[in-house]
């Protein structure tokens, strides 16, 4: 039975495992929303899981049975997408996403970019670069990260805008990029590479990201490596 985080918090991070990817961005969201809402995560057996947006991420393989009743609970709760380290589930629609470690050369040097100075701003430029993100969602979600120092929030301005910028979360043994994009007038210019690498040098940890298979020869000849695969399954209308 799928329970409630907070019914179980002890067996909810004892599911968590350090060597796993899913498990480490688990809990990494836990701990940006452990103080105010935890409503997101739940506890199944041995399986910790995590809502966000129309998606839900499991911490471990599920069952058959398992996955019967995470189906059932998705639908009810009208999430579409399961992510999931496990490329063999039951179900038709599967996405492969690709895990990338940067193992790059060291920064350009005469990149300046800004980091956490404008988390406004910052929310606006990926509001008009990332479909269906809502600015209310984002800049909440940005200045709770930054605030407590779980994330840092990087970008390159030209001329007053924006042109190219990033979030990078603490995940335990890696940094974590997300939110990667560059304005349409700046794209094919080398802003987004600059970045990630100056980015990159800031930390002493691993920086991962995931990206899609039409992207991966863009972030292989920025200096990542595949080091594994992230599979999200699509819920809609399927069965096992």
């Amino acid at each position: 039975m799928i329970i409630s985080v907070k019914e179980n918090i002890e067996k909810f991070l004892r599911n968590l495992s350090a060597e796993n990817f899913l498990s480490r961005k688990i809990i990494g969201e836990y701990n940006t929303y452990k103080d105010t809402d935890i409503s997101s995560f739940f506890v199944l057996n041995e399986l910790s899981l995590m809502i966000m947006g129309e998606n839900m991420s499991v911490s471990g393989v599920p069952s058959s049975d398992e996955l019967e009743e995470i189906i059932s609970f998705c639908s009810f709760m009208g999430i579409y997408g399961l992510e999931c380290e496990s490329g063999n589930l039951p179900i038709k629609t599967k996405v492969t996403m690709n895990l990338m470690s940067f193992v790059g050369e060291t920064p350009f040097t005469d990149v300046e970019f800004c980091k956490n100075t404008n988390i406004y701003g910052f929310s606006k430029f990926c509001r008009q670069n990332f479909q269906g993100v809502s600015f209310e969602t984002v800049y909440s979600y940005f200045a709770k990260k930054a605030n407590k120092g779980l994330s840092d929030i990087y970008y390159i301005k030209k001329g007053g805008d924006i042109v190219s910028g990033l979030m990078a979360s603490d995940y335990g043994t890696d940094i974590y990029l997300t939110f990667v994009s560059t304005d349409k007038k700046y794209r094919a210019k080398g802003h987004a590479s600059r970045l990630i690498r100056c980015v990159a040098a800031q930390y002493d940890k691993n920086c991962i990201l995931i990206c899609e298979n039409n992207l991966l020869n863009f972030y292989t000849n920025l200096g990542f490596e595949k080091k594994g695969e992230i599979y999200l399954y699509r819920l809609r209308e399927e069965n096992i």
